[in-house]
Parts: structure tokens; sequence; C-alpha cells
């Protein structure tokens, strides 16, 4: 959990330099990230079979991020389908609340703040 004592327009921009500074390096056909957060694990082995056993054509490692404190950028989340993705893992009737869902959605693809 995280207890902010301060105003977030700190996080806010934090959240936007990190989206712009990774939208100049995007390679490999991957989407400019649709959000911002801080990093939990960079490999996150239980999270990458779960992704594995849906897409087994598109195998990719999942680095974990905290959902509690993200940024989303909704412009890009709605381009990307994101909302139907989180969706789609929530009918997989997945344990571990909206963490692990969001963080499937997302798929190693967001930016880190801090």
């Amino acid at each position: 959990d995280v207890l902010l004592h301060d105003d977030i327009a700190f996080l806010a921009q934090e959240a936007a330099r990190a989206l712009n500074d990774t939208q100049a390096r995007i390679v490999n056909n991957r989407d400019v990230p649709a959000v911002a957060a801080t990093l939990k694990t960079r490999d996150h082995a239980e999270y990458g079979e779960i992704w594995r056993r849906r897409y087994p054509t598109r195998p990719r490692d999942i680095a974990v991020f905290n959902s509690g404190v993200m940024v989303i950028d909704f412009s890009r989340w709605t381009a990307q389908g994101l909302t139907k993705e989180v969706e789609g893992w929530i009918d997989q009737n997945l344990i571990g609340g909206s963490q692990l869902p969001i963080n499937l959605a997302v798929a190693s693809n967001f930016a880190l703040i801090g």
C-alpha cells in the first residue's frame, strides 16, 4: 500500500516523463505504453506461465508492476483494447484480485515511474 503525504502532481509528472521517454524507444512493433507504474519484479515466472497458457504462440516474460499505484493514458488504453483484455483475464477466474489481470493485460508494456 502507498500513502501520499503531498500533492500527487509529482507522480503525474514522473508518469508523463516515463511515458514520453518510453515512446522514443519503442521497438519490435510493441504499442506505446498506456500505463506508467512502479516495478515489483522484472520476471514473474508464474505470471509468464499463465500468459503462455492463453497465448502459446506469443510467449512473453511478464514483469509485474504495482497496479495500486499506476497512471493510465486513457487514449492509449482505449486504442490498445486493454479494458477488453483485462476482462478476458478476469473471465479466466484467476486468483489475485485486480493485480493479476491488469498485469497480464499490459503484458510488461509499461513505463517505469521512479
